[in-house]
């Protein structure tokens, strides 16, 4: 394995300035430029991404996660001294003028200690690192990288010492870079508007949330315990424990052999994974039902998670429920306006599965 001659970002330089770059580095270049090292530093990154700081500007995005070799439909793992090409374009809200890449990329249990070069997918891998690594670390590192003029753009290499050794991999995207004057105004709100595809539908009754990494169970119309309009009890008793028919009934028969999906660890989710489906979030009004974007149907009303009762109330023979349809619920304390209230263990609600990664 060759060594790359320099790198993008190492672990023994994540101590950042407030602006984002390695202290030390920001320092002296404000010593040799006065107050306009910060722009001259922006405009050698954007001169690496092809594109000068008149021409081009970053557009933030809430972290969303492009790759993740762990998930089912987005492996196998990496092997060390190969490159996998990576769609970028039209994924996570990334418009087609995008023209360079802010992210943040994590290495999962490599098998032996190497690097990662994220590359443009139409040129020659350069001699650098964006990430090094020691065997079995979990070890993360941002930073720009340039995109390919066609689909798929980006390119990943990892390597090995020694060669062929394998590692999980996560991309997560946080910013694009598009030249400006490449956009109309019209065009750029299109793009700040549009809904990227958080999700991978896994064809098993499935889907991989790609902005959290969980599994969930899909809901449909079909007879059984996975229909949308199936409602399930948390406790048999008024102030009891788990034991409704959302666990002996929806979880006992999805983890029972052969077990749903081929995974037999499905749970209820707690209420902020629950909420997390929720869009708008919980704390604003939803003009169109059901309020998510999860594949398959959702009824427009309450779904309840394994939470016993936390915001707003004290009554532990409540559990917390989110709310999926049109419009906002206060409290029962009367504090703030969310779709997230407390109800009875003994109540009867929707309810959806969700498991962990991997």
């Amino acid at each position: 394995m060759d060594r790359p001659t320099s790198e993008t970002l190492s672990r023994n330089v994540l101590q950042t300035s407030p602006r984002g770059f390695p202290k030390g580095v920001l320092r002296r270049i404000r010593a040799f430029c006065g107050r306009a090292g910060t722009g001259l530093l922006t405009g050698l990154a954007l001169f690496f991404l092809g594109a000068s700081t008149a021409q081009a500007e970053l557009v933030l995005l809430a972290g969303c996660r492009i790759l993740d070799t762990r998930q089912p439909g987005q492996g196998p793992a990496l092997t060390g001294q190969t490159t996998r090409d990576v769609m970028i374009r039209g994924e996570c809200g990334i418009p087609e003028e995008a023209t360079g890449l802010q992210y943040r990329t994590t290495i999962v249990n490599p098998g032996a200690p190497g690097f990662v070069t994220l590359f443009p997918s139409d040129e020659a891998r350069p001699v650098v690192s964006s990430l090094n690594f020691q065997a079995g670390e979990v070890v993360g590192a941002g930073g720009v990288v340039k995109l390919g003029a066609a689909e798929p753009s980006l390119s990943v290499f990892l390597a090995t010492s020694p060669p062929g050794a394998m590692g999980d991999l996560v991309l997560d995207v946080t910013g694009y870079h598009v030249a400006s004057r490449s956009m109309s105004v019209a065009a750029r709100a299109a793009s700040q508007a549009r809904t990227y595809d958080r999700w991978t539908d896994l064809a098993d009754g499935s889907a991989v949330d790609r902005l959290t990494g969980l599994q969930w169970e899909l809901k449909g119309t079909s007879p059984g315990i996975h229909n949308v309009l199936t409602n399930y009890s948390w406790s048999a008793t008024e102030c009891g424990g788990p034991d409704g028919t959302a666990f002996t009934v929806l979880l006992a028969e999805m983890n029972s052999p052969p077990c749903f999906a081929g995974h037999c660890d499905w749970r209820l989710p707690t209420i902020d994974e629950l909420a997390s489906l929720r869009e708008p979030p919980a704390s604003i009004y939803c003009k169109d039902a059901p309020c998510t974007s999860i594949p398959g149907e959702t009824a427009d009303t309450w779904y309840s998670s394994s939470t016993t009762c936390s915001v707003g109330c004290s009554d532990t023979c409540n559990i917390m429920q989110v709310d999926f349809q049109v419009g906002e619920t206060a409290l029962t304390d009367g504090t703030g306006a969310t779709a997230i209230e407390p109800i009875s263990k003994l109540s009867v609600h929707p309810v959806r599965a969700v498991r962990d990664p991997g």
